[in-house]
């Protein structure tokens, strides 16, 4: 799956933050749908996949984030968490806000994909995600872009 990425420099690899490099504890959803902002900042590095992100940033490859959250509030606490635990990632931040986008109760499983479709810098984007919904969203309006982030680590 790397060595896919690393076949053309002008690729993005976007991943995505809780359940990918960042752990979601069951039970959290409570107090992200609340607003909670210290729910985000005290989060637990997944390492494994931060380094496979670093690999790819060394070796060329543009990588991003492609996340989301509820409240503008949570968004500067998932800066504040990249800031600290993925410095190489400086460019191609986009964190949803859904209260700002009025989508809070809607569906939002293919938002990440509406996304992607505008980012015309590069051949090729990709997203790692930890949601089967959002994969099959994504991989619908743009076939073969999006990956489990199990499928990375093998």
């Amino acid at each position: 799956m790397i060595t896919d990425f690393l076949k053309d420099e002008k690729s993005l690899v976007l991943f995505d933050m809780d359940g990918v490099l960042a752990e979601y504890k069951w039970g959290e959803n409570d107090l992200i749908k609340g607003g909670d902002t210290d729910v985000y900042l005290n989060k637990r590095p997944i390492y494994s996949v931060i380094e496979v992100a670093k690999r790819l940033d060394d070796n060329g490859v543009s990588v991003g984030i492609l996340s989301s959250c509820e409240t503008t509030s949570q968004k500067e606490a998932k800066l504040k968490w990249l800031s600290r635990h993925t410095p190489f990632i400086k460019d191609n931040i986009y964190i949803l806000v859904w209260s700002e986008l009025g989508l809070v109760g809607k569906s939002r499983d293919s938002q990440k994909a509406h996304v992607m479709q505008g980012i015309t810098k590069y051949k090729k984007v990709f997203l790692i995600d930890d949601k089967h919904k959002v994969i099959n969203a994504t991989n619908e309006i743009l076939p073969n872009t999006a990956r489990h982030v199990s499928e990375i680590l093998r």
